[in-house]
Formats: structure tokens, sequence, C-alpha cells
């Protein structure tokens, strides 16, 4: 089973003998938001890969399961999916960031900390996610190119 943790999050890869992970992934499966921006989740949900940085990921945090994310590594690049669970989309932390916000910035940053060949990390979102694009650009990353269907947005590693 992959895992890694972050400041405030669990990752795990799906157990398929846990009833929370079936349950979350149906919710995922099945939320007509989440099918709008990305396309096959439950070909994904599912995948252990056991390669770190090219494996899906459920996220942990508080004893709940609030969400997903997807890694692909391309040499230098780490390309990101995430989703967050419709129970927990909005909500704020105390310093007022959103749990989607505070997914991509403190994945981002683990990643960082953990693989030094990493250089960007990219997230492509649909123009019309907006609450994405403001999750992404709170979380640090930058707009660096439109194209037909969507935005994408970058997080370079610090010098």
């Amino acid at each position: 089973m992959s895992e890694f943790k972050s400041k405030s999050f669990d990752f795990f890869s799906y157990d398929y003998s846990n009833p929370a992970h079936i349950l979350l992934a149906r919710r995922l499966i099945a939320d007509p938001t989440i099918n709008e921006y990305i396309k096959n989740i439950e070909a994904f949900i599912y995948e252990d890969t056991g390669i770190p940085l090219n494996n899906a990921y459920l996220v942990g945090h508080n004893d709940d399961l609030v969400g997903y994310i997807n890694l692909y590594e391309k040499r230098e690049i780490v390309d990101m999916d995430y989703a967050v669970d419709s129970t927990f989309r909005g909500i704020r932390n105390a310093s007022g960031e959103t749990i989607g916000s505070q997914i991509i910035r403190e994945t981002a940053e683990t990643i960082f900390d953990s693989y030094e060949f990493v250089k960007f990390i990219r997230l492509t979102i649909a123009a019309s996610n907006i609450r994405s694009i403001k999750a992404a650009e709170r979380a640090g990353f930058k707009l660096k190119d439109h194209f037909f269907e969507g935005n994408e947005y970058q997080l370079h590693r610090k010098k």
C-alpha cells in the first residue's frame, strides 16, 4: 500500500477491504461536478502502482476521508489531479484556506521536500472550474498557459 504524509493530511492508496474507502470512492465517482472535470476518475482511483509519483491516493484529514489526488511524474514535472468530497468543499481552516487549497499546497510542499529532481508541479484546470482555479492560486500556483479546454497552472521549486 502506497502512502505518504503532509503536515495536515495522510495520503494512501485505495484499500478494497476498507468500507470507508469504498464509500468515498463511490461518492467521488458519482459526483457530477467531479466527473465534469476529471475524466475517468473510476479508472484511476483504485490504482496502486507502488510508484510514489505515479499513483492515486485517497486523502485523509482528522480521521475523515476528504478527497483524492492522482500524481503523474514525467521526468522533472509532476502533473496532479485532485478532487474534494462534496461534504468538505468550501470548509476553511483557521487561517481561512479551503481544504482543496490546503491539499494542493501541502502535496506540492511534500513532493518538493521529498524529490529534489522535481522542477515544477502542474495542474490543468478547466476554465469553467472557478473553485479549483481559486484553490490553485491560493496554494501558490500561477497561470502558465491558456488552451482550448482549460488553463495550465504551475508551481515551480523555490530557489
